[in-house]
């Protein structure tokens, strides 16, 4: 998915609920975005909290993501009942 958001500028809403995605899919993702045009993204549901994630992994690529200055086109980021705890959202 990573792949096709940078290399297809059309897509600008992708629902990626209930994936299974979890953190190697996540860092993929969230890097790719600020070369994307996705202004809608819901990745509820996808465990990518420290549950799964010891290293908080995911969620720091999350983090970076959302301090970026190059995710202006991004409106919507659904990261609902994903296991994030109290550390992973700091």
């Amino acid at each position: 998915m990573a792949e096709l958001f940078r290399k297809n500028p059309a897509i600008t809403e992708c629902d990626l609920s209930w994936n299974n995605i979890k953190k190697a899919g996540a860092v993929a993702i969230f890097q790719a975005i600020p070369m994307s045009k996705i202004s809608s993204l819901d990745l509820g549901y996808n465990a990518l909290g420290t549950s799964t994630d010891l290293e908080r992994v995911a969620t720091l690529a999350l983090s970076k993501l959302l301090l970026s200055k190059s995710t202006s086109h991004l409106m919507h980021l659904n990261i609902s009942h994903n296991h994030l705890n109290e550390k992973d959202c700091r």
